[in-house]
């Protein structure tokens, strides 16, 4: 798995990860 292949900005991901624990909460 390379990481350079995934374009998606970090903060994106983060934001929608945090959301999904809000929710789950």
């Amino acid at each position: 798995m390379h990481l350079r292949q995934i374009k998606i900005p970090w903060k994106y991901i983060t934001l929608c990860y945090t959301l999904l624990l809000l929710n789950i909460i």
